[in-house]
């Protein structure tokens, strides 16, 4: 079949097994294809599902249905009313997808990748490029990058894995875990333990109840590698190369104590006032100073850490 233009009136659905181009409509019934070598505009209404195995660009809407792209060797653009799933396998350009409410779910992608589901899990196999998602609700998993990485979910854990670029994730309650990246690290929870590995820039992590381990790798003097932590409750953990310049200064509220006294331990010369009281603070200066390191927490230690590689 060439170029093509279909419509199913009442619950019909569409079986196309190959054609060069596609347009196709239903009321409330599926959409089937194959192979469409060139481009394909489909929208599905009702409940009706689309599923695509091989297709050039795509345009695919659905009021509440399903959509499952297997392979498109152009950009894909996907909007779901909301209730099914949307899954793209494989993309050797740009994901654009759009959901009222469902999982997401992005295999291998040669460009850019946008995705937002008012509520359900979000999963990023890779991406050649930039990644930014957003969903109301639900965990999200991006395993890997090339670019920048945004992460937002308003309540769901967030795990990134390597990124190119810098990386920033948010979350209204959950934890967070990073895996490397190749610029500054923005990490916030309201309620979640939170872990930062391999960061070759600043770093900036918030937690309104939780631990943070983090681990700066980034030693040029000229980068920027200012470092905020902050914790309401619980420990903090920082890893720092041995060579980087910096200024550092903490502070220890106790609140209560817990089976012994909380306190700041330091692999770096810090000099230390407040032991006995409810506010411990320690400052200093390494490697003749530099951009400043500030950690807080309210009950648990504080470890500095030199990193060891």
């Amino acid at each position: 079949m060439g170029e093509a233009d279909l419509s199913a009136g009442g619950g019909g659905s569409i079986d196309v097994g190959s054609a060069s181009s596609l347009v196709a409509q239903t009321n409330s019934g599926s959409i089937h294809l194959g192979e469409i070598v060139g481009a394909a505009q489909l929208k599905a209404g009702g409940g009706g599902r689309i599923q695509v195995r091989s297709v050039g660009q795509v345009q695919a809407r659905t009021s509440s249905g399903s959509i499952e792209i297997e392979r498109a060797s152009g950009e894909v653009m996907v909007e779901a009313g909301g209730g099914g799933r949307v899954t793209v396998t494989e993309a050797k350009l740009g994901v654009r997808v759009l959901q009222a409410g469902g999982p997401v779910l992005i295999g291998h992608v040669g460009g850019r990748v946008s995705a937002e589901t008012g509520g359900g899990s979000i999963t990023v196999k890779s991406s050649a490029g930039s990644v930014v998602v957003r969903t109301g609700g639900g965990d999200v998993v991006i395993d890997s990058a090339a670019g920048d990485v945004h992460a937002e979910t308003r309540g769901g854990r967030i795990r990134i894995g390597p990124s190119g670029g810098g990386v920033t994730a948010t979350t209204q309650g959950g934890d967070v875990q990073i895996d490397g990246s190749g610029g500054p690290v923005i990490a916030r929870t309201t309620g979640g333990n939170i872990r930062i590995r391999g960061v070759a820039g600043y770093i900036e992590a918030e937690t309104g109840g939780g631990s943070i381990d983090a681990e700066l790798i980034e030693k040029n003097p000229a980068a920027d590698t200012h470092c905020t932590l902050v914790a309401e409750g619980g420990d903090v953990r920082l890893y720092l190369p041995a060579e980087l310049r910096a200024s550092i200064e903490v502070v220890l509220v106790v609140e209560r104590r817990v089976g012994g006294d909380y306190r700041i331990f330091s692999d770096f010369p810090l000099a230390t006032a407040g032991e006995s009281t409810r506010r411990i603070t320690g400052s200093g200066t390494v490697n003749g100073g530099g951009d400043q390191i500030f950690i807080s927490t309210v009950n648990g230690d504080i470890r500095i850490k030199k990193l060891r590689r």
